[in-house]
């Protein structure tokens, strides 16, 4: 008697209804909807909420840690008179820019080992017998695969033909770049949008 009411019950509903209602007594599932629900809302509802532009690129920052202060400006800043200035949309929106450029010219050196000893030194294409480290006025630093600069270098004196001073190459490493960086020029420019 029981299954002609459940046959009863279930010959007025659709296939649709049926499912749904299958689906709402299973308490994880309808958690797991409500979950899939809101990070769906939150994909639609959070580029108008956020100041970062998903496309805008910072080419220059290069590889850094999370949570790594990045500066505020795009690749291309244009600032003419009698137009509207071409920077990221935070700056754009302000009636005053500071700028503070800092130009630095580097230098970078390739250091290569034969046999346990300095075999050459090269500034760019040029062959040098010898390389002061501590003439630089902030301590070189060794460059890392990427390109990033890496650890500081002790002030040394490196010499072809000589055994490299301590610490200045890793274990195993046979050729070591380094980048250094003349003196620092500061330029302030005081902008009104």
């Amino acid at each position: 008697m029981g299954s002609e009411t459940h046959a009863s019950s279930v010959r007025g509903r659709s296939p649709t209804a049926l499912a749904f209602g299958r689906f709402a007594r299973h308490r994880l599932g309808v958690a797991g909807a409500w979950i899939a629900l809101l990070v769906g809302a939150g994909v639609v509802v959070v580029p108008w909420l956020s100041p970062f532009s998903p496309t805008e690129t910072q080419p220059w920052v290069g590889a850094r840690p999370p949570l790594h202060a990045r500066p505020d400006c795009a690749a291309d800043n244009e600032f003419v008179v009698g137009r509207p200035a071409r920077t990221s949309a935070r700056a754009a929106r302000a009636r005053r820019l500071s700028v503070v450029a800092v130009e630095r010219e580097t230098e970078e050196y390739r250091v290569g080992l034969r046999a346990g000893r300095v075999a050459t030194i090269r500034r760019q294409a040029e062959a040098l017998e010898r390389l002061d480290l501590s003439a630089f006025p902030e301590a070189p630093r060794a460059v890392e695969t990427d390109g990033s600069a890496g650890r500081p270098l002790p002030p040394v004196s490196i010499e072809v033909g000589a055994p490299p001073p301590a610490a200045l190459f890793q274990p195993g490493e046979r050729v070591l770049i380094l980048r250094a960086a003349g003196p620092a020029r500061r330029l302030r420019v005081e902008i009104e949008l």
